[in-house]
């Protein structure tokens, strides 16, 4: 990613809008992990769930070592509860694991299902 997106992505997470902070995460999933960290973790504990539960699946492969230890106990908690919402939705097991993010379900595999388990959040 160019850096000039970078820095715009990061100041869209700022917005005061959520879907515009959970738009502004898709471009940080791409970036490397430190990058990551630095740009969602602070979204493990915003207000809105939605936004709480993207930040940690940008967020799901990296080590928890590395996540600030201020911020693991928020990222465990938002994960758990999109894995759950998933599951009960799609049908699959929660723990099966797809992609490198590690959330076992449709919820980032199946674009037609995606958007049903999106809304339980």
């Amino acid at each position: 990613m160019r850096p000039e997106l970078l820095t715009y992505a990061r100041s869209q997470l700022q917005d005061a809008d959520p879907s515009v902070r959970i738009t502004a995460l898709g471009p940080i999933e791409s970036v490397d992990p430190i990058n990551r960290i630095l740009a969602a973790s602070p979204l493990l504990t915003d207000p809105v769930r939605s936004v709480r539960i993207e930040a940690a699946r940008i967020l799901a492969d990296v080590p928890d070592s590395q996540i600030p230890a201020s911020r693991l106990s928020a990222r465990k908690s938002a994960m758990t509860k999109a894995k759950s919402n998933c599951a009960k939705v799609c049908r699959y097991r929660p723990m099966q694991q797809i992609y490198t993010t590690h959330w076992g379900c449709c919820w980032c595999a199946k674009p037609t299902k995606r958007r049903r388990c999106r809304n339980l959040l």
